[in-house]
């Protein structure tokens, strides 16, 4: 029966991400050209989708400026923060999401591959893009992600693509940011 439910899960996300590619969307590596639009992505995504989940001072301290630099760097040739790194592209040629992965990055290694980021602008959300995202990032591999415990739409995504909970909770509690780990085998 399990595999059962998790053979409906991954279909589900297949025709999800086709979805999106029917629509229009398409995804792709990010290059450094893209490091403003980038920035500006992140920080409405982070300001979209965790008041109320993340200290509001620290939202309201997010620059696109700051943010791009960061892109800038991430995306150069000396990262320092290597990673399979992908955006998607809505229908007009906008950046509406971005994802990385890459070798787990814990002390404790649950799972060696790790989700670290998947993030979509509000007005993508609903459209695939996630889904799309997701299977370029990871697929269906065996992997381990940390998602804030209180955003329970992302952990019913995840949950939604084989991921469930396993116990560890870690966090930055001067940001008001407490996290928990899932893994999918």
């Amino acid at each position: 029966m399990e595999q059962r439910k998790s053979g409906e899960t991954a279909s589900r996300a297949e025709v999800k991400a086709q979805a999106a590619i029917d629509a229009g969307y398409f995804q792709r590596a990010p290059v450094l050209s893209d490091s403003d639009e980038l920035g500006q992505v992140q920080v409405a995504v982070w300001q979209e989708a965790y008041p109320g989940m993340v200290n509001q001072d620290y939202l309201d301290s997010l620059t696109v400026e700051s943010s791009a630099q960061l892109w800038t760097e991430l995306l150069g040739p000396d990262s320092p923060r290597p990673a399979a790194r992908f955006i998607a592209v809505a229908p007009d040629g906008s950046i509406a999401g971005i994802a990385a992965s890459g070798a787990s990055r814990s002390d404790h290694v649950v799972k060696a591959e790790e989700l670290y980021d998947l993030e979509v602008l509000a007005e993508h959300r609903g459209s695939g893009v996630a889904d799309l995202l997701m299977r370029s990032a990871v697929g269906d591999r065996p992997a381990e992600l940390w998602v804030l415990e209180r955003n329970l739409r992302a952990r019913a995504f995840y949950e939604r693509h084989g991921f469930a909970a396993n116990g560890d909770i870690d966090g930055v509690p001067d940001l008001g940011i407490v996290e928990i780990r899932m893994v999918r085998d």
